[in-house]
């Protein structure tokens, strides 16, 4: 296998970390299956990294169109790192869902991609790095990636590692949300339920 053909190297194993037992590629093109969701990143005509996600079977929907693998497997890093925090009883990364919540230094903006409507993610310099659907869904994948670029991937791994998320929980607009919690604190076993 050749892991690194669609990402790069440092996103396998924070990949298996998450509990991804498949984790499978050839040149140009990486499999990650979960259970029934199946994500496929891999090389298109043009050049770009595509992430793409199947659920039972359906067809692969794009999810975020990205100018290399290296921009590709933040988002993917993510996804993975979200579950990590799930498992380990660590509080959701909750990110802004506003264009101008971009991380200092990019914009998430619209433009026609491939004659369709797009959210772009780009440097305020306007090199455009990546693209999603024009939907909430879209810009939220953009803006939580713009934060995600700030940082090299090291970095990037530790703050979903760390309890209180990290430097990328004190960018502007983030924060910390706990998943479940409890009315009472949990009775010790053994003992008379209410």
């Amino acid at each position: 296998m050749t892991e690194a053909a669609a990402l790069p190297p440092w996103i396998a194993e924070w990949i298996r970390r998450s509990g991804v037992r498949e984790l499978t590629g050839e040149p140009g093109s990486t499999a990650i299956t979960d259970g029934e969701v199946v994500w496929l990143v891999n090389f298109d005509p043009d050049g770009w990294s595509m992430l793409r996600r199947s659920s039972r079977g359906s067809t692969p929907r794009v999810v975020l169109g990205a100018k290399n693998a290296d921009v590709a497997a933040r988002s993917v890093a993510s996804i993975f790192g979200a579950v990590i925090r799930i498992k380990a009883g660590l509080p959701t990364i909750r990110f802004p869902v506003s264009s101008p919540d971009a991380a200092d230094g990019f914009l998430v903006t619209r433009a026609l991609i491939r004659n369709e409507e797009s959210s772009v993610l780009s440097l305020t310099s306007g090199e455009l790095l990546a693209f999603a659907d024009d939907d909430e869904l879209g810009v939220l994948n953009l803006v939580k990636l713009s934060h995600h670029l700030t940082m090299p991937p090291d970095e990037l791994l530790a703050c979903y590692l760390d309890p209180a998320g990290g430097t990328l929980a004190r960018h502007p607009g983030v924060s910390l949300v706990p998943d479940h919690v409890p009315d009472s604190p949990p009775a010790p076993l053994g003992s008379p339920q209410p």
